[in-house]
């Protein structure tokens, strides 16, 4: 409460109490000794008034002097909308750059950015020893023709320089292989686990995934086929244009 406030209340207490009782004032001044240009009775008996009167200002006057944040708080500030997403947008992929990291195609040793430069090209990490690589395994030779210019390659473990077990086991189609020395070209794409598949584009950046599990690797294999056979119909004519695949 404001001091002006308070000074108002005392006096407006004071002067109605005053008016309400009868007191006699002139005689309160007699007892006070108040000194006789002070006491005279006509300003005996509108002491009271005189009470009220001063109350009022000095309410007006405490009021004035209180914020105007006490009068009217300030609205809160309205949150902004978020900005709205084109749903086209949030679709796009996410695209990172790849490592040239080393593998062996037909007998002989090559980058990655080599082998993407022909065309783009969608990587498989895939080990005949692993149960749920079999589903994708069975459906490599329904997606090799079907993808356009996107050529499929399957990245299989070879631990050590000849060790080509894994290659010539016969499960996967030897033209589709890709001899990875120790895991290292999966690592660098982050396909850690098998399944996995990631799409290479001829930019040296990743056009979709990485992706893993069979359901959504053979997914991701449906959707790049989508796509160049309905989206891109110029990858008939031998176009080596990069599908983008949400990943």
């Amino acid at each position: 409460m404001s001091a002006l406030w308070a000074v108002a209340l005392i006096m407006l207490l004071s002067g109605t109490a005053k008016l309400r009782s009868g007191e006699d004032v002139q005689a309160t001044f007699t007892r006070l000794r108040v000194p006789r240009p002070f006491a005279a009775p006509a300003l005996a008996r509108a002491f009271p008034w005189l009470e009220l009167l001063l109350a009022t200002a000095a309410f007006l006057a405490g009021r004035e002097s209180v914020p105007a944040a006490l009068d009217a708080a300030p609205a809160a500030p309205t949150p902004e909308a978020p900005a709205a997403v084109d749903p086209a947008d949030a679709a796009e992929p996410e695209r990172d750059p790849f490592p040239d990291a080393v593998v062996v195609a037909d007998g002989e040793y090559t980058g990655l950015h080599r082998l993407a430069a022909d065309g783009a090209v969608v990587a498989l990490r895939l080990s005949t020893g692993c149960g749920s690589c079999a589903r994708v395994i069975e459906r490599l030779d329904e997606f090799k023709d079907a993808l356009g210019p996107v050529r499929l390659r399957v990245l299989m473990p070879q631990h050590a320089p000849g060790a080509d077990g894994a290659i010539r086991s016969g499960a996967v189609d030897a033209s589709l292989v890709l001899a990875d020395p120790a895991g290292a070209a999966s690592q660098a794409l982050g396909l850690h686990s098998f399944p996995t598949a990631v799409l290479l584009g001829t930019d040296r950046h990743t056009a979709g995934g990485p992706v893993g599990g069979a359901d959504d690797v053979l997914a991701f294999l449906e959707e790049i086929r989508e796509i160049m056979t309905t989206e891109l119909p110029a990858a008939t004519d031998g176009s080596t244009a990069t599908p983008e695949v949400r990943a």
